[in-house]
């Protein structure tokens, strides 16, 4: 009888905790993938979203090879570059290699963490930290096509726009 007691008291605790405790949230990140070289031209992409997109959601995207912040954790010798997004914000985004065919980038400080193949095409996004385990679980992906654009083109000049 006390083994019940104790096993519903805790056991309703562990839910609570769940349902309440704020979690992180993001990609895994596989090794791999080119580091740009300092000075190579930027990469352009024009994004178009499947869902109507928040203001949270850039619609053109600028990868630059200077170097944003250098992280130990939570991947070891992580590198953030500079990232300029459409429509612009008081700071910069940064984007990282996300192996060797993909890229993650989030737009501004409190825009969704994106990962798209290098070289434009199908992705998604996610919200970089979830307040509970329960929203974690039920909150869909986002997704998103990346074009390669020229660098410099409008964000109208997107195949389907």
């Amino acid at each position: 009888m006390k083994l019940g007691y104790f096993v519903t008291f805790y056991g309703g605790i562990l839910i609570v905790l769940g349902l309440a405790m704020p979690m992180p949230n993001g990609f895994h990140v596989p090794i791999g993938g080119r580091d740009p070289v300092g000075g190579s031209p930027p990469r352009c992409f024009a994004l178009i979203y499947s869902q109507p997109p928040s203001e949270d959601f850039p619609a053109h995207v600028r990868l630059e090879s200077a170097i944003m912040h250098r992280w130990s954790l939570p991947v070891p010798d992580s590198i953030w570059y500079r990232l300029d997004a459409e429509p612009s914000r008081a700071t910069s985004g940064w984007w990282r290699l996300a192996g060797p065919d993909s890229v993650d980038f989030v737009a501004w400080d409190h825009a969704p963490l994106f990962r798209i193949p290098a070289r434009g095409g199908q992705g998604h996004g996610i919200y970089r930290g979830a307040p509970s385990l329960f929203v974690a679980m039920i909150e869909p992906p986002i997704p998103v096509h990346a074009f390669s654009v020229p660098c410099g083109e409008s964000t109208n000049s997107a195949p389907g726009v």
